[in-house]
This record gives structure tokens, sequence and C-alpha cells, in this order.
């Protein structure tokens, strides 16, 4: 049986990712399943957890899957089209560092 991706080693993947790309963004990431996690990330010339926007603060980017597709999608078993198609992401805010987003998750 496939063990099952953790919020922390997909989170550590994904700020492996966005640490070497050119986004400067406040990321909201939502991951769904059986155990929900929402983790925010700065990306800025590095990648970094924080524990939330500082106030008065909104995300840039909006990233919700559950964790299986956001595996998936790291690993370029799935695209990020095929999985909103499907309605197993949903991603909502800046539309320009969307781009940049998937960019650097993809790459």
């Amino acid at each position: 049986m496939a063990t099952r991706p953790t919020a922390e080693a997909l989170t550590g993947k994904v700020l492996e990712r966005l640490g070497r790309s050119e986004l400067k963004a406040l990321v909201k990431l939502e991951l769904r399943g059986e155990v929900p996690a929402t983790v925010w990330l700065r990306i800025d010339g590095k990648a970094e957890l924080v524990s939330g926007p500082s106030a008065g603060q909104h995300p840039d980017v909006i990233v919700t899957a559950d964790p299986a597709t956001l595996a998936a999608l790291l690993e370029g078993r799935s695209s990020f089209s095929d999985a909103f198609v499907a309605e197993r992401l949903a991603l909502a805010g800046d539309m320009t560092k969307i781009v940049q987003l998937k960019r650097a998750l993809a790459a």
C-alpha cells in the first residue's frame, strides 16, 4: 500500500521549489483531506513558513488541494490543468502570481 503524503512532507517540497523561483508572494496553502491543514508561505528570494498574514495583509495566492493531488503535481504525474478541470485543485488570487507559482511548482 502506498503511503499518503503528509502536509509536512508536501510543504517541504513546495518550499524547495518556490525558494528557487522569482515569485514574490504570500501564499496560503489549504490542504483538504482526512487531516486538513493550512500553511502560510512567504516567497521573496527564499521561501519560508510564516504563521499567517500581518494585520491588514491578504494572501496573493490561495492554493486548495488534497495532499494526493498536490503530490501528483509536484511529481509530474498530473498537470495543473487536469487537476483544475477535475475540481481537485483550486487557485485564487493575483493571476500573474498564480502563473508564476504554477511555473515554479511544475519545474
